[in-house]
């Protein structure tokens, strides 16, 4: 029986693609991550981590879950010129909300200064926070109607690529041309303001070549429904998004900003498994959509058991090799680094559990299971701060990954289970299924 993974058609290709373009990104964004501590100190390495950290944060609190309940709609729809009408909706619900926010930073800059002076050293950094939300959220939901247009290699060329690219390059003239205050801030700044400009032009051109014969659609669900079925997913992804970046913030507030910068490199290293889990998600999210809504209970089976292996094989010895070698790893940067070994393995240990627990949070996002991963998140959310509040003041970055490490790996298990028990799927990996039924 051939592999569902390859009856939709480019999956292969596509999940190639994304990992290529996530590599490559890799390589501008494990980049910044270098160049900044080497040539602007361990301090802007903080403040750009912080950054990077309340851009992620805010920004899925301004674009409200649309971003996903746009991807299902599209990809089920899987018509251009149709789903333009969903993709006008997202944009006019999530824009003016995240303008509204954006005016609000705008106007607490200047207390939010003087309130946090040793984190936030200059209203510039909150002035440019407020100018990129509106883009942020306008970058996210490009990226989720190209996706879910089944256009692959252009969705995750914005989400993987461009933007850090982009970074890079304004970073270092502002620094060595124009010699600016916080390059690392504005590099950021601009790769996403541009990043949502392209990828908008790109979406428009899609809509453009589509083939298809526009005619007039029916309204579809209200706004109103639009939000009601958002929401939950808008709350479930900003406590996904806290439950990665809540020990970055919450060191920002308990320790100094070296601690912050060097906790942020550790955790942004840590990631380096996470290639191939978004090269598999990529493609495999609008795919499961599809399978679940049309009932195809075996090829939706064996679509997650194939996406847990891909993940399984892949995460497992790399996180390995690094945990092994993380002291030489992180003293490449610097002698100072030393001191987040231990952070960084705890680290990796999660991402081991978050790849044997497979799709998980995919699975329950486009299966209208929102709530169900609302309340696990939220466990996990309270695990994290718990543990990271008792623990920060006396182990410092320790303290903070061990409050990571036991926020992960109780949403993981828990999504898990909860597929498992309600739909008799497994999205973690089952080595010896196909040998049981050799044996039998």
């Amino acid at each position: 029986m051939l592999n569902p993974l390859l009856r939709f058609s480019g999956f292969n290709t596509d999940s190639a693609v994304s990992l290529a373009y996530r590599v490559a990104g890799a390589g501008f964004s494990y980049g910044l991550y270098l160049l900044i501590p080497l040539f602007f100190g361990l301090n802007e390495l903080g403040i750009f981590g912080l950054f990077q950290a309340w851009v992620a944060s805010l920004g899925v609190l301004v674009t409200m879950g649309l971003n996903v309940t746009l991807l299902k709609t599209v990809a089920r729809e899987g018509s251009a010129r149709k789903s333009m009408k969903h993709y006008k909706r997202a944009l006019s619900l999530s824009l003016p909300f995240a303008y509204a926010v954006s005016g609000a930073l705008c106007l607490a800059a200047p207390m939010i200064q003087s309130e946090f002076p040793e984190v936030v050293t200059s209203k510039l950094t909150v002035y440019a926070l407020a100018l990129v939300l509106p883009f942020q959220a306008l970058l996210v939901i490009n990226i989720e109607m190209i996706r879910g247009l089944m256009n692959i290699k252009a969705s995750e060329l914005f989400r993987n690529l461009i933007s850090y690219a982009i970074a890079t390059v304004v970073m270092l003239f502002a620094y060595f041309v124009f010699q600016l205050p916080n390059p690392s801030v504005l590099g950021m700044t601009a790769g996403i303001v541009i990043s949502a400009v392209a990828s908008g032009i790109c979406v428009l051109w899609f809509v453009q070549k589509d083939p298809t014969q526009f005619k007039a659609q029916k309204a579809g669900e209200p706004a109103f429904a639009w939000l009601k079925n958002a929401l939950p997913i808008m709350v479930a992804s900003l406590l996904q998004t806290w439950n990665a970046r809540l020990m970055v913030l919450m060191l920002g507030f308990m320790a100094p900003l070296e601690v912050v910068g060097i906790f942020s490199l550790a955790f942004k290293l840590s990631t380096i498994p996470d290639f191939i889990v978004s090269a598999v998600k990529a493609p495999a999210a609008p795919r499961i959509s599809k399978l679940f809504w049309s009932q195809q209970w075996q090829n939706l089976d064996q679509m997650l058991q194939s996406s847990a292996r891909l993940i399984t094989n892949f995460t497992i010895p790399v996180s390995l090799v690094l945990i092994a070698f993380a002291e030489p790893i992180l003293g490449l940067v610097g002698s100072e680094f030393s001191s987040g070994v231990n952070a960084f393995r705890i680290l990796m240990l999660g991402q081991i559990i978050a790849a044997l627990t497979g799709l998980t949070g995919t699975f329950m996002n486009m299966t209208n299971n929102h709530l169900y991963l609302l309340m696990a998140v939220s466990i996990g959310v309270a695990l994290n701060a718990a543990f990271g509040w008792l623990l920060i003041p006396e182990y410092g970055m320790t303290g903070a990954a061990i409050g990571y490490l036991a926020g992960s790996v109780s949403l993981n298990v828990i999504t898990a289970l909860q597929v498992r028990r309600k739909y008799k799927l497994s999205t973690f990996y089952r080595p010896f299924k196909n040998l049981n039924r050799t044996l039998t």
